[in-house]
């Protein structure tokens, strides 16, 4: 049985399976009060779903000490590893070539505050300003021919490092096949 706060039997019918809702809005039976009420609701309903959408885990970016161009992690290629969670943090370790391949088919959607950090050899890291030194950063695809036929599904996040100045001096990686 259907019920809802606020509402009499007399106005709510159930009707078969579809469970039609009538209630005597247009007749002028339900009062200011309630009306609001149920605005008010439903607005609390809106925003309390949205606040938890769109939210991922965060990423934190191992990058090479000193390395300076673009980076490029490429996901779904086979017999690559997967991505590394600890902490509830996705973790990227950059090779020295700035690239990285993994397994995993997508990479995470949403909003999240992700860390960049070089990594010397003996593991110690020191924080990018990533406000700085980080620029360009997109998640996405190449890879279509002429007739908009997909020629392979690899998926990449890219970014480049260092002055943004400097960007036109290094060349973006192509997308590998996966």
């Amino acid at each position: 049985e259907l019920r809802l706060f606020g509402f009499d039997d007399d106005f709510i019918e159930i009707v078969g399976r579809n469970r039609v809702l009538k209630h005597a809005l247009d007749k002028g039976e339900i009062t200011m009060q309630r009306k609001m009420l149920i605005l008010i609701s439903v607005c609390l309903l809106i925003v309390v779903s949205a606040c938890d959408s769109g939210k991922r885990p965060a990423s934190v970016y191992l990058i090479p000490e000193g390395y300076q161009g673009w980076v490029q992690i490429a996901f779904g290629q086979k017999g690559a590893p997967e991505v590394t969670v600890k902490d509830s943090k996705e973790i990227f370790e950059i090779g020295d070539d700035g690239k990285l391949k993994i397994s995993t088919v997508e990479p995470s959607y949403g909003i999240a505050s992700d860390e960049f950090y070089y990594i010397n050899t003996d593991g110690k890291r020191t924080q990018i300003d990533k406000n700085k030194s980080i620029h360009f950063q997109t998640i996405g695809s190449r890879g279509v021919d002429g007739e908009g036929e997909r020629l392979y599904d690899t998926v990449v996040i890219e970014f480049f490092v260092g002055e943004r100045d400097q960007v036109d001096k290094y060349t973006r990686p192509q997308i590998p096949l996966s």
